[in-house]
């Protein structure tokens, strides 16, 4: 407890405390499905009423999302990957931060997506994909029913009301399909999946050679099977001071960065 109570004050430092009145007000009327002046992004957003989309927010200028160190591109152009970009505000801040950046989102909720398209829309660099990230190529269902800010991937078999199919993605094929080579920065909030991944054969983690900097949501008590699998292969890891279920890991040999702390 006091762990998160910390996490969360240095959170609530960086917030522009303006915005987040101009965000309860919003809430609190409720108003339509909406169009929403933000001053953080400097653009209007879609927001949808009586749903996660205000927390979405609210979280987003908390910072979760973003990476420990600055980032500094091998080549050209930045590369970032966001694994469960929900309706693509945290694709919008990086951009913000690093506007020469190549973004590529990755949603698995169908509703969430075209909100997330919808945010980007006028964003030239930002590309969004609808699909479920796997530990296979094929097809996944999640319940849209359940835990409706947060939808997870669920058992195969499971039959009921609220299931939906979507399209799954491995991240290597993922790569292949956005024809990316290396991975500067990758956000990766999977609700659960992230376990499966980093439990594969070791073949399959291949696409972590590829990885720069990494910024991991762990959805279970302990994440010390990711955190080995990391170190085994080169990376500092930390836990996160502003989140408390999130762990950083980064590359400490001069591949990709400067260890300066983010702004």
């Amino acid at each position: 407890m006091k762990r998160k109570l910390k996490v969360l004050w240095n959170g609530l430092r960086g917030l522009r405390m303006f915005d987040l009145l101009r965000m309860y007000l919003f809430r609190r009327r409720g108003q339509g499905a909406s169009i929403y002046y933000s001053p953080w992004f400097h653009k209007k957003l879609v927001l949808r009423p009586n749903t996660a989309d205000y927390h979405t927010l609210v979280s987003t200028m908390m910072g979760y999302h973003l990476p420990k160190n600055t980032l500094h591109p091998l080549g050209d152009t930045l590369t970032i990957v966001d694994l469960g970009s929900n309706i693509g505000l945290t694709l919008l801040d990086f951009k913000r931060l690093y506007p020469s950046a190549k973004i590529y989102g990755v949603e698995m909720d169908l509703d969430n997506f075209e909100m997330a398209q919808k945010n980007c829309s006028d964003e030239k660099g930002i590309d969004i994909v609808h699909a479920a990230i796997s530990c296979a190529d094929g097809w996944a269902q999640y319940n849209k029913t359940k835990n409706t800010d947060a939808y997870s991937i669920c058992s195969p078999v499971e039959s009921g009301q609220g299931l939906i199919k979507v399209p799954a993605l491995t991240i290597r094929s993922l790569m292949k399909q956005l024809n990316v080579t290396r991975i500067d920065y990758l956000k990766m909030d999977i609700e659960g999946v992230e376990y499966d991944l980093f439990t594969s054969p070791e073949e399959e983690m291949a696409w972590l050679n590829d990885v720069q900097q990494l910024n991991i949501e762990y959805h279970r008590d302990s994440p010390e099977t990711i955190i080995s699998v990391l170190r085994q292969r080169g990376f500092v890891v930390e836990f996160s001071k502003t989140h408390w279920s999130s762990i950083y890991a980064y590359r400490t040999d001069g591949s990709n960065m400067i260890c300066e702390k983010n702004i």
